[in-house]
């Protein structure tokens, strides 16, 4: 519906937003700071139905980045629901 398509934008640029939040702190140290936008960047990406964006995303800050043990089980169980719910989508 219209609404949804609304509502799917406006969290697609709020997880743009994001994630450019995200580089902008990359020279700082704080894993923590880090994992907690990274894990709701993706979050926000999967709101949006861009599940290649949030996969994205997450794989790279799995594998670059410093964050948390707490915001790699929440990427790692993220990583998980994409890969359910892309295979669940009828073609």
């Amino acid at each position: 519906s219209g609404q949804e398509d609304v509502a799917r934008q406006l969290y697609a640029q709020a997880a743009q937003h994001e994630e450019q939040t995200l580089f902008d702190l990359q020279e700082l140290d704080r894993p923590r700071t880090t994992g907690i936008i990274g894990v709701s960047a993706c979050s926000l990406y999967v709101h949006a139905a861009m599940y290649d964006k949030a996969t994205s995303l997450a794989l790279r800050l799995l594998g670059e980045r410093q964050i948390t043990t707490h915001a790699r089980m929440q990427l790692q169980a993220l990583l998980r629901g994409n890969v359910y719910h892309r295979s669940s989508i009828r073609l």
